[in-house]
């Protein structure tokens, strides 16, 4: 992305070489019914409608772009036909984007989209700031204002809060290899809040450059992943959440399960979709 935010020549490349792997894949194994969603990159790219159109053109997948609500609903679902729990508060952090619900009684109450992700503030503290420490704390201080935008996650305190996505999956993975956790990757693994201090302070006690030895942290998230872990330890701190509990089900599997709804009317009686998504689609 350039400074204006519109994906350039070489974003286009690089998005045509990887959505023409995937049509290969689509055509050998003869796959009748693909979704494709975009998600915050896209959705918040200034020349969105030229990417969608180059899409379209270049691939035979319908493409559609996910608002942040309905991003958010999809990993609410996943969580809610994949977990235990019948009240919690869910984070996915992507990109650019960070997606918050609040559900009770397996029902979807709030949602929210933040325009910030683990990448957008990277760039806009983490190589502002000389001193880590200094960008972290940063973080913490803009992910508190921001949460104190929205009323109702105090309007229930001490409930859990279940991570989505990469980020997530990361710091369950550092902290089950730094304590030899038998079970690699385990859906519904917790972390109290004391484990989450601990597995920031590996992370910022290690050096940037050095990162990509820490067991359990991918390769392609050595640079974001502090932010990320900071946006989660504020949301535990703001909301006194006694745990933190990883899914390994997100956006994709929610999209699956709306999917899956169709042909079984039952499971759609337990989602708690309410109005925030009062019309069927196909993707």
């Amino acid at each position: 992305m350039d400074q204006k935010n519109n994906l350039t020549d070489e974003g286009f490349s690089i998005l045509r070489s990887v959505l023409l792997r995937f049509q290969e894949v689509i055509d050998f194994h003869k796959v009748e019914t693909v979704q494709a969603a975009a998600t915050a990159a896209i959705r918040n790219a200034s020349n969105c409608k030229e990417i969608i159109q180059f899409i379209t053109d270049e691939t035979n997948m319908p493409v559609r772009v996910l608002s942040g609500e309905e991003e958010a609903y999809y990993g609410f679902l996943a969580v809610q036909q994949s977990t235990f729990l019948n009240d919690g508060i869910t984070v996915d952090i992507g990109g650019g984007s960070t997606e918050i619900t609040l559900f009770q009684n397996k029902k979807i109450i709030h949602s929210h989209s933040f325009p910030f992700g683990a990448l957008t503030l990277k760039k806009e503290f983490v190589d502002s700031y000389k001193k880590e420490h200094k960008a972290l704390d940063a973080i913490k201080e803009k992910a508190k204002s921001e949460f104190k935008t929205l009323p109702w996650l105090l309007s229930t305190k001490d409930l859990p809060i279940v991570g989505i996505g990469g980020s997530a999956r990361n710091l369950s993975l550092i902290h089950q290899a730094s304590i030899d956790y038998p079970l690699s990757g385990l859906h519904q693994y917790t972390m109290n809040p004391d484990d989450m201090e601990s597995v920031i302070s590996l992370l910022s006690d290690t050096p940037e450059e050095k990162r990509d030895s820490i067991e359990g942290l991918s390769k392609d998230r050595s640079d974001t992943i502090l932010p990320a872990a900071v946006i989660i330890q504020s949301l535990i701190e703001y909301t006194s959440s006694p745990y933190f509990l990883m899914s390994n089900k997100g956006l994709r599997d929610g999209l699956l399960m709306e999917e899956m709804q169709k042909e079984h009317p039952e499971m759609k009686n337990r989602s708690g979709r309410g109005k925030l998504l009062s019309a069927e689609r196909r993707i």
